[in-house]
Formats: C-alpha cells, structure tokens, sequence
C-alpha cells in the first residue's frame, strides 16, 4: 500500500500533475508485466497541515509514503524523531545540521542536482570542453549559471553558452553560429566563387567540443 502525498492546488498544481502522471506511467507500466501491484492512494497535500495528511495515510494502511513536495514538509518530517514507514520526499533541504530520521529518503528533482551529476560524470569521461545551451526561462538560467560556475570551478572550459527563447522548436539556426557552421558554409561560398561554381561543398562544425549539455 502506498500513498502518494501532492499538492494538487494553487501554484504547485502543475507541478504535481507532472509528477502525478510520471507516477501513475510507471505505475501502469509495472502493473503489465507484474502480478504483484500495490494499491496507490493519493491524497491532496495543499490544503490540509502535512501531519494531518500523513496521519491519514498511516491509519489508511499505508506501508510507504512519497511525498511531501514543499520544502517546508520536508524540513517538518526531518525534525522528526521517526518516520513509521519508509518515506521519500520529492523534495529535499540541507541536512548538514540535521541528521532526520532513518527512513526518510530525500528525492529533490533540482535540475542544480542534475548540473552536479552531469558535471561529475562528464569529467569521469575526461571530457572538459562544453557547449552550453539552455532555456531563457528561470530555471534553465539557474541551472546555466550554476553549471558554469561549477563546471569551471572543476577545471573545465565553456566553449561557448546558447540561451533561447521557450518558443524556439528548430535549433538548426540557433547552433550555426556556436558550432562554426556559418563560418564553414561561408568558406564554401568563397571557394565556389573563386574555384568553380559548380564544386560540391559540405559544411563541417567545430572540433573542440567535447560535450554539449
């Protein structure tokens, strides 16, 4: 029995309903080739104290609880002294001073976790030299901005950083300039002028990336 514990409301609505439907797609898929499946309870957390939604699902029977989402819910059941069952937050807080409790398990879904991730297996790889390319949105600037800084901090080197706008769908433009294909086209142009008009060019990028992120 588990219980899935969102904030279906208010301006953690959207961001719950992805998880919800990541949840329920997983869910769905281990149902087919499983006999085993859990029943799933899900309880709106946005209105309710968080004690009082996890209490509820405790007395429902639940043997695993995920969730909360709002840090403020996280840093709550950190405080505790313990959990009954095992709980994953989707969500997490600094625990340098805090111990919290042996069964709570903390999920933070922080694209800043991932640049942490990224940067540390790309330079398991021996990769060093980056072509960024993020959204002009707030959490894609945050995440470049703290990717540069650790990236570079690590010893690596941005090659170059791309920021578009949301509603770019064909980023073929975008990149000729910071992958060189413009330049390269260019030289074919050239060549065909002075050579042959009727000679066959490619255009090639840059070779001094090793990675894009």
């Amino acid at each position: 029995k588990i219980a899935l514990l969102l904030p279906l409301q208010d301006q953690y609505r959207a961001a719950s309903q992805t998880l919800l439907n990541g949840f329920m797609a997983g869910f769905y898929e281990f149902s087919a080739r499983s006999e085993d499946t859990p029943e799933v309870r899900i309880y709106d957390s946005a209105a309710r104290p968080l004690q009082e939604v996890f209490e509820e699902a405790l007395s429902a029977g639940a043997e695993m609880i995920i969730g909360p989402v709002r840090s403020a819910g996280v840093r709550s059941l950190v405080g505790l002294e313990q959990l009954p069952v095992p709980t994953l937050s989707l969500n997490r807080i600094d625990m340098q001073e805090l111990e919290g409790p042996i069964n709570l398990f903390q999920f933070g879904l922080s694209p800043l976790d991932e640049m942490d991730q990224i940067a540390e297996r790309a330079l398991l790889l021996g990769k060093r030299r980056v072509l960024l390319i993020a959204p002009e949105l707030g959490w894609g600037r945050r995440a470049s901005e703290y990717f540069e800084q650790i990236w570079k901090a690590r010893g690596g080197a941005i090659v170059n950083a791309v920021r578009y706008p949301a509603t770019v769908r064909d980023f073929s433009t975008l990149l000729k300039a910071p992958l060189h294909i413009d330049a390269s086209e260019a030289r074919g142009l050239e060549l065909k002028r002075f050579i042959n008009s009727r000679l066959t060019t490619r255009a090639r990028r840059r070779q001094d990336i090793d990675l894009v992120v």
